[in-house]
């Protein structure tokens, strides 16, 4: 796809569906971060303890991010899925 319509194709198509509270579960890279950051979203990083970080581009690229501290929330996922589900809600309510 990216050969066709170019390297901000996801991105692109992401962003034109957003609506004022939209959750994107999965963010890698450092362009799709400045895109959720223009429209004035948070980025919340998702810890898991012992992980470490590959050599994959998205790898290194959350990687710089977390280095950088450019997330606005860290939330440690240490516990159950519940547990997560749960740190995540109590975040957004809060906001």
């Amino acid at each position: 796809m990216q050969k066709y319509f170019g390297k901000r194709v996801w991105i692109n198509s992401t962003m034109q569906n957003c609506s004022e509270y939209t959750i994107i579960s999965d963010l890698r890279f450092i362009e799709e971060y400045n895109a959720v950051k223009e429209k004035k979203g948070i980025v919340i990083y998702i810890n898991r303890p012992d992980y470490e970080f590959g050599q994959h581009a998205s790898e290194r690229e959350m990687k710089e991010l977390l280095e950088n501290n450019k997330y606005d929330f860290i939330i440690n996922n240490n516990g159950s899925i519940e547990d997560l589900f749960n740190q995540v809600k109590q975040l957004t309510n809060d906001l």
